[in-house]
């Protein structure tokens, strides 16, 4: 039996590689967003976690390297004199003066301002022949070839935005778009968890202010579970009892207390 010969047209080769290099970046981009939601679940929990906007910044930085972008900037969103305003808290690949000329921007001006004011994303691609208007002319003058912005939302409610931009292609694919969604998506969960925490710590903060100025024990007991919810700093002072024996008691609080 004599051996046989394959022979497979280059340009066959040409698409198997396409192929594998397509399924290669889907894996990469899958695998950049399970890393993202198990690191923001970790930093929500984190006693020694880094500030709010590094971490977008670290993110963002990692994020435009899966969609081929240079340029990317992360909004807040302020109110002055009840006006509200996007104020810029991160960003990479920006000119000293390009920072400072967009770090304040106003809902409705420039595409991110398109973006807060319509909470709609927004995607321009061959920015530099396109028709050129008073939304898109800073991002044209700065060279960006293609843009993409997306509301961070809490519900209803607008956070802020985030964006990135390339001087280096004329489009983002479809891929791309789908990964800034998702990645979108996360940072505004993640941020609109540590703000409501960060609210819960800051009323914690106050009530204890409160209750140590109370001239006396006061104590929160939960009559179902017959456990203590909460003391006084004050009872140690006054009854001669630490929390560790609190914590030990358990049921036996009232026993114990309660006279």
């Amino acid at each position: 039996c004599k051996d046989r010969i394959v022979s497979i047209h280059p340009a066959a080769n040409s698409t198997n590689n396409l192929v594998e290099l397509a399924l290669r970046r889907q894996l990469d981009q899958a695998e950049f967003v399970s890393r993202t939601a198990a690191r923001l679940v970790r930093w929500q929990w984190d006693p020694f976690k880094c500030e709010v906007d590094d971490l977008s910044t670290e993110i963002c930085n990692e994020l435009c390297k899966h969609i081929r972008a240079e340029l990317f900037f992360s909004y807040v969103v302020e109110v002055q004199d009840q006006t509200s305003f996007l104020r810029m808290v991160s960003s990479s690949g920006l000119t000293e003066s390009e920072k400072k000329l967009w770090r304040r921007m106003e809902f409705g001006t420039n595409l991110c301002g398109v973006v807060a004011q319509t909470r709609q994303p927004l995607v321009v691609n061959f920015l530099q022949t396109g028709e050129l208007n008073a939304n898109n002319s800073a991002a044209i003058e700065a060279g960006a070839e293609a843009y993409m912005g997306f509301p961070l939302l809490a519900g209803e409610k607008l956070i802020g935005t985030i964006a990135v931009a390339t001087r280096q292609k004329k489009e983002f694919t479809s891929d791309e778009i789908s990964l800034m969604s998702t990645i979108s998506n996360l940072l505004a969960t993640a941020l609109e968890r540590e703000r409501l925490a960060a609210d819960l710590r800051k009323k914690q903060r106050f009530m204890d202010q409160v209750l140590d100025l109370i001239p006396g024990v006061f104590y929160l007991f939960d009559l179902e579970d017959f456990s203590s919810e909460f003391v006084t700093k004050n009872l140690k002072s006054m009854l001669g009892y630490e929390d560790e024996q609190l914590r030990q008691w358990g049921s036996e609080f009232t026993r114990f207390v309660m006279h």
